[in-house]
């Protein structure tokens, strides 16, 4: 998303940086020293500043608080953000480059991340427009955190993934919210083909099931596994694609693969670490793509489906109810129920035309409603202060 409106921004000529933690992977997100990647670059237009996941006044910062006291008096200037100051990755590292930037607006993103916290930090000391990107997974007990209370009270404006989302950042604080979504870019869809890679792994011309995402519990990656045991009783020829990040499959999700009987274990197949590129062929080649997850705030991967022609199904949390029409373009499941995930599968796979029509329909409300042009309409409205 950043990504995505950050660059049509840049070409409206709009001048636009992007401050983030040095770490290509939530492990080097979290380590000490982060990533390797370059501190200062420009990507398609966008100045990039990339800083260490902690510095010497988070070490300072984390050794006050931990005196007698220390905690207390911290907590009587920053409030609940003294915990975000003490975090890692944190706040402190981007704070000096942020007080001497020349800017008009500064955005804050995905707020379950500490270092998000540092516009407010900077809030306190100089004068900007501070509009908030929460991003948050409202179906989860974080995002009900005390700490976004007075956050979202700072915000001059909110930006929300979905309806639900807005309501949620109203009743905990927000004055002025405005839904943005998320997109697609519909070029990278002229001609979606799978046909390569069913042929590369091969999947052969039975139904492929298709997971795009981290594959955790919160995720509904381990639920969908339990769930394909009911649906390769019905349809033995069935695969089960997930693609994702190597780095981002918990331990948990991996002890289930080993622990998959010989029969099943050649049934699932594993794509790693692909190029962006590679994502429309990826759900063209599946005949419904699923992620049931109840720790999502929008789901890029439904719009993704949708480009492709194919129904998704979701978990039937708030968000996921705000994007899926259920019974229209897709099928929304119990929250981390393999049961009902498997009854939802079943049901798409024994009706070919039924996933036909949820294709077309989700890619017509995409073309009209979630496109990146769209939604950068909606964010360039918002940071000019015009919404």
């Amino acid at each position: 998303m950043l990504q995505a409106v950050s660059e049509r921004l840049v070409a409206r000529g709009h001048l636009v940086s992007v401050f983030a933690v040095n770490g290509a992977t939530q492990g080097e997100v979290i380590s000490v020293s982060g990533g390797s990647l370059a501190p200062r670059e420009t990507i398609n237009g966008v100045l990039v500043r990339r800083f260490p996941p902690e510095d010497r006044a988070t070490r300072l910062m984390r050794g006050l608080t931990d005196l007698p006291g220390g905690w207390r008096s911290a907590r009587s200037v920053l409030g609940d953000g003294v915990g975000a100051v003490r975090r890692r990755p944190g706040p402190l590292p981007f704070l000096p480059q942020l007080l001497r930037a020349e800017v008009d607006v500064v955005t804050t993103v995905n707020w379950v991340w500490a270092p998000a916290y540092a516009g407010h930090l900077a809030r306190r000391f100089r004068r900007f427009r501070l509009i908030g990107v929460p991003i948050l997974h409202i179906a989860r007990p974080w995002a009900d955190s005390t700490t976004f209370r007075p956050m979202l009270a700072q915000c001059d404006l909110v930006l929300a993934s979905t309806t639900a989302d807005a309501d949620f950042m109203r009743e905990r604080g927000a004055r002025h919210t405005v839904v943005t979504g998320m997109g697609v870019d519909p070029a990278a869809y002229t001609s979606p083909d799978g046909s390569a890679l069913r042929a590369r792994f091969p999947l052969g011309d039975g139904p492929v099931v298709g997971f795009v995402g981290r594959q955790d519990r919160h995720k509904g990656a381990v639920t969908l596994l339990e769930a394909m045991a009911v649906v390769w009783e019905r349809f033995p020829e069935a695969r089960l694609l997930l693609a994702g990040q190597s780095a981002h499959r918990s331990d948990e999700m991996r002890q289930a693969l080993e622990a998959l009987p010989d029969q099943a274990r050649v049934r699932v197949h594993l794509l790693d670490d692909f190029a962006d590129a590679e994502a429309p062929g990826i759900v063209a080649a599946c005949d419904v793509v699923t992620v049931p997850s109840v720790e999502e705030g929008f789901g890029l991967v439904y719009l993704e489906a949708w480009m492709a022609g194919k129904p998704v199904i979701g978990a039937r949390i708030p968000s996921t109810r705000c994007v899926i029409a259920e019974g229209v373009d897709g099928l929304l499941a119990e929250p981390l129920d393999a049961a009902d995930l498997a009854r939802c599968l079943l049901d798409l796979l024994r009706d070919p035309a039924r996933r036909e029509r949820m294709g077309a329909a989700g890619r017509e409300k995409t073309l009209a409603n979630f496109t990146w042009d769209a939604v950068t309409d909606r964010w360039e409205a918002a940071l000019q202060g015009s919404v």
